[in-house]
């Protein structure tokens, strides 16, 4: 959805892209951490950390033009 909206220039479908990374993101930190244990935990984390930063970064690179 994110994609779409940078291609398109839809602010319609950028904004529906972020509610889905926001609840896939609550997804996430209320119901798979609390079943994952030690190093799964951490090497999720990480990786949600490294997808926001890429998503910030797009977001910067196409909104900032």
């Amino acid at each position: 959805m994110l994609g779409a909206g940078f291609v398109g220039k839809s602010a319609g479908a950028r904004y529906a892209g972020m509610g889905l990374l926001v609840v896939t993101l609550l997804k996430l930190f209320l119901h798979d951490l609390c079943r994952l244990g030690g190093l799964y935990r951490i090497g999720s984390l990480i990786g949600l950390a490294l997808v926001l930063i890429a998503v910030s970064f797009v977001y910067r690179r196409f909104l900032s033009s």
